[in-house]
């Protein structure tokens, strides 16, 4: 008996001891497996979310979802490893999971819907990449400025058709100013029409007869910056910056193909397709293609459009990445604008209104036609983990063609006797222009005593030349409620001679932080500008700027984080007095203080601005010469902006905007004095919602929302063109189950028809009528 105990507990302890001798190489033969799936908070499946696993030696493995959102891992080793779990729509979930030998893990990962909540979370903690509207790795809650972003998800919720569509839920912008113009975007920001229009922070080529728009398609998000931003941008208008960011190559595969119809014979198809080249993910690629062909709301002119955006980045090191983005663009589009006169628009007419499809130029020889070619790139190096090194370049090119017959201004647009007819010119200009833009940055951190700088500068470098030939003359009349077409001549072109202009800028801003409540920002920069019209040495220009900017954030209890901020711009203004004297730049100046509220859940974003702005060396009549003018006009912007962002129960996202302007010519010699400023409303208010929710039986989601637009009345120069304030109603509703998504959206649902500006120059703009789209896309 003893001896079959003790048998027993010699086996016993032999078989610990072998246990124990050879559990690191069961453990080995025994890997561990991580498995699980991805859903939305409706619990909806989330395919092709990009899924990575990071262990503590360095180790990574890739994945995507399957269909019904799953995922699964297997030969991991025991130990801690990081998930990551995204997908472009959605905002990132991270979770740290131990593994055991042997253990198969199972996980539910939920996603939630980049929405009104993590729009908030992203002002909030977004580093901001390379070409950004704040050119800083810095959080947006911490520049003491209003900034508003408008991501990749509200793009494809409003489904705006253009720039200037994209910008109509934004607090401080006035868009549609110009009704429907395909010859460009227009819109008001802070009461300034001339704002800066970039691309990947590099200035983009812009003018109302040279000017290729941009599709919304191709982009990623619009940053608007509001106020004088000069410090970082160089010549621009008071009014502030609109930065476009380009879709980029991401690191997981990503393809889309999008089939879009819609109001005026619109059929548009798109792909978009995206990811990494090699195992490792060093070279990453994207193509976007887009071809379109459609009318417009005036009769006899097109929409077409044929877009290619292939962009390619290299990786070969994690400190290091250099992107290169080109893009070539065909657009063939018409006269959309009549520059109708008061009568027949704003005033009655015996005959009424003019309708809104009329064309005042020809068929068959009106055009607006642009071919536009960029090549450009953006390039990142971290020399250590305090320094690092940024370069953006691009280059345009690009042809015009634009002809038009438009309503006479004989000395303003009116109907002739007949009480039908209106006198027309004709405008030709055929322009080939090339611009190359390149802005070098060095970021810099480090500290002294208690404070955290971020230190940034840089030296931007821009030119730009037109070749052109025009012609201009008087046509015979119109019969604009009955056009009979086919009575014109066409005159003979002339070459002009050749235009150009460049700038040099060097710039330093230092972002500091003092403890955790207290940050602050200083910036300089100097410009050198100058334009130029060759063969005409009276016609050169040289100016120098130097502007400035200041602000402090409080970071305070409870989410509250109010600033102040003052900054500069400088706008270069061509041409000499009597006296071939050429004139200085018109400069701005703001004074600006706000409060954001962002409470801790990130379920809402309140921000609110008071702001006074002044902008000086405004040309007006000199009082001494009738034939001159001076630089002492001045004009005086003071408004208040609120803009809120909530996520509410029951998946429920609302977007509130509105605004205040009080814009005047504060100092003239004219007859403007204290007069308002042209097409600037003094309110302007938006509300978008739209609702999430699950349908049985269904795997996706479905959102439906709409948006109200109200934009108050304005005038035209003179305080008496008053154009009357407007509200139009927009619609949307969308089925998303992951690979298919089908949506309808709907502007102006109830086909107002209305004027969208009138000028006290005798012109009147049509808004845009009801436009509707339905838009199928399928992911793969």
């Amino acid at each position: 008996m003893i001896r079959r105990v003790l048998s027993i507990r010699l086996s016993w302890a032999m078989v610990c001891f072998a246990g124990a001798l050879f559990a690191p190489v069961m453990a080995q033969q025994a890997p561990a497996i991580l498995s699980g799936r991805v859903v939305d908070p409706s619990e909806a499946v989330v395919p092709s979310a990009s899924v990575a696993v990071t262990g503590r030696q360095g180790q990574s493995k890739k994945t995507v979802t399957s269909a019904d959102g799953s995922f699964q891992f297997e030969d991991l080793d025991a130990g801690t490893w990081e998930l990551r779990v995204s997908r472009e729509e959605f905002g990132e979930q991270t979770r740290s999971v131990v593994l055991l030998p042997g253990q198969t893990v199972e996980l539910t990962i939920t996603l939630h819907p980049r929405s009104v909540s993590q729009s908030v979370n992203v002002v909030e903690s977004a580093d901001s990449v390379s070409g950004s509207v704040t050119k800083m790795d810095v959080p947006l809650l911490q520049i003491p400025q209003a900034i508003t972003v408008i991501d990749r998800v509200q793009l494809e919720e409003q489904a705006p058709l253009t720039l200037q569509e994209a910008l109509r839920y934004t607090s401080g912008i006035s868009t549609d100013t110009y009704g429907i113009d395909a010859r460009g975007d227009w819109a008001v920001v802070r009461g300034g029409e001339d704002w800066g229009q970039y691309l990947n922070g590099l200035r983009m080529l812009f003018w109302y007869n040279s000017y290729t728009r941009p599709d919304p398609y191709a982009l990623e998000r619009i940053e608007v910056m509001r106020g004088p931003s000069s410090v970082l941008f160089g010549q621009s208008g008071f009014g502030g910056v609109i930065n476009l960011i380009s879709k980029r190559p991401l690191e997981r595969h990503h393809r889309e193909i999008q089939v879009q119809l819609g109001s005026f014979r619109r059929r548009q198809v798109a792909v978009d397709v995206t990811g990494p080249i090699d195992r490792d993910s060093k070279w990453l690629y994207r193509f976007i293609g887009l071809g379109r062909d459609s009318n417009t709301q005036v009769k006899h002119v097109p929409n077409d459009r044929l877009l290619v955006a292939p962009s390619l980045t290299w990786r070969p090191k994690a400190t290091t990445s250099l992107t290169i983005l080109t893009t070539v663009q065909e657009d063939r589009s018409g006269s959309t604008i009549g520059f109708f006169p008061w009568q027949g628009t704003l005033f009655d007419h015996p005959l009424g209104r003019i309708p809104t499809d009329t064309l005042i130029s020809e068929p068959g020889f009106d055009e607006y036609r642009t071919d536009q070619a960029t090549i450009g790139y953006l390039f990142q190096h971290q020399m250590n983990s305090r320094w690092t090194l940024r370069q953006n370049f691009n280059y345009t090119q690009g042809h015009n063609s634009y002809q038009s017959i438009y309503t006479a201004f004989d000395p303003v647009p009116t109907f002739n006797e007949d009480n039908r007819t209106v006198n027309r010119e004709l405008y030709m200009s055929k322009q080939t222009a090339r611009s190359p833009v390149i802005d070098t940055q060095s970021e810099l951190r480090f500290e002294t005593g208690l404070i955290r700088h971020t230190l940034l500068t840089g030296v931007d470098y821009q030119t730009s030349s037109v070749n052109q030939r025009m012609a201009f003359g008087p046509q015979p009349p119109i019969d604009v409620f009955n056009p009979q077409y086919g009575n014109y001549t066409v005159p003979a072109l002339t070459l002009m001679p050749k235009q150009s202009q460049r700038q040099v800028g060097v710039y330093a801003q230092d972002h500091v932080n003092l403890g955790e409540r207290w940050s602050a920002t200083f910036g300089i920069r100097k410009d050198w500008a100058r334009s130029e019209t060759e063969g005409d040495p009276a016609s050169r220009n040289d100016d120098g700027a130097v502007t400035g900017r200041a602000g402090v954030v409080y970071s305070a209890a409870a989410g509250i984080t109010p600033y102040f901020n003052y900054s500069q711009s400088f706008q270069p203004m061509a041409g000499t007095d009597i006296f071939n004297r050429p004139y200085d730049p018109i400069r701005g100046r703001q004074m600006e203080t706000g409060v954001r509220f962002h409470p801790g859940a990130g379920n809402h974003f309140i921000s609110t601005a008071l702001f006074d702005i002044r902008e000086e060396n405004r040309l007006t009549p000199d009082p001494q010469n009738p034939l001159n003018q001076t630089q002492l006009g001045e004009a005086r912007v003071r408004g208040l902006e609120i803009e809120g962002r909530s996520k509410l129960p029951r998946n429920v996202n609302l977007l509130v905007n509105y605004s205040f302007l009080d814009a005047r010519v504060s100092k003239s010699n004219g007859p403007d004095q204290g007069k308002r400023l042209p097409v600037v409303p003094k309110h302007i208010a938006s509300l978008w919602g739209v609702k999430s929710l699950r349908i049985d039986g269904l795997p996706g989601m479905l959102t439906a929302g709409g948006g109200i637009r109200y934009n108050g009345h304005s005038f035209g120069g003179d305080d008496f063109i008053r154009t009357p304030a407007y509200t139009l109603f927009d619609l949307m509703v969308a089925y998303d189950s992951g690979k298919w998504r089908l949506a309808v959206n709907a502007a102006n649902v109830t086909d107002k028809v209305y004027v969208a500006s009138c000028l006290a120059r005798g012109d009147c703009f049509y808004g845009v009528r009801r436009t509707i789209t339905a838009t199928i896309a399928y992911r793969f």
